[in-house]
């Protein structure tokens, strides 16, 4: 009596999509990024920002940036009010982990103190920025050298604006990395060893 019946084929599960395995990696490496008010570094403390060199010592040069607030001369301003930022684009969106900046506190010596905060954003368009993630300043250890001040901040961006109060007219920084988890790249296959082919002496016809 159950001759007729049409029993439907079970499709198979399909096989999962295997997992790509990833890294922590500073995405921001050598990449362009634009400061805030006049748009450069004050005096003789031209620092690239994202070059990949951190410095550890403290000296007062182009190993340096510094953010400068201090009269009335909007030329050389680039931290309006007491606050200046930097925008890096990474040029396309990453899982953003972690923002790391190098700064130099020297606790009021020669003017200079450390910022009284660092904030990092994370943005899509450059435009519309997510909520702020204060870095952590509480790895000063002394004077005499630079320190890294870091926060875990997760979201998908494409610019990080990383956002410097100062605490009085100078806060000096020197780098800053963003990480962000990258697939892992494989290495090429290496070349087949090419064996070069000697003639044996008296082999050839005359």
């Amino acid at each position: 009596p159950y001759s007729n019946w049409y029993v439907a084929p079970v499709e198979p599960e399909p096989d999962p999509e295997p997992e790509v395995p990833t890294e922590s990696k500073n995405v921001a490496l050598n990449k362009d990024y634009t400061i805030s008010g006049c748009g450069t570094t004050y005096g003789q403390y031209t620092a690239s920002l994202t070059d990949g060199a951190a410095q550890t010592t403290i000296s007062y040069d182009a190993n340096w940036f510094t953010f400068y607030n201090n009269g009335s001369d909007a030329s050389i301003i680039n931290a309006p009010g007491g606050v200046g930022y930097v925008i890096i684009d990474l040029t396309e969106s990453y899982n953003v982990t972690t923002v790391k900046a190098n700064v130099m506190d020297l606790q009021g010596a020669s003017g200079i103190k450390g910022p009284k905060s660092v904030k990092a954003y994370l943005s899509a368009d450059g435009e519309t920025w997510g909520e702020a993630v204060e870095l952590d300043l509480s790895a000063f250890v002394s004077a005499s050298e630079s320190f890294v001040a870091v926060a875990n901040i997760e979201g998908e961006a494409q610019f990080v604006k990383v956002e410097f109060e100062l605490d009085g007219i100078f806060a000096f920084v020197n780098e800053i990395e963003v990480y962000a988890d990258v697939p892992v790249e494989e290495e090429p296959p290496p070349d087949p060893e090419v064996v070069p082919y000697t003639i044996p002496v008296g082999s050839i016809n005359a």
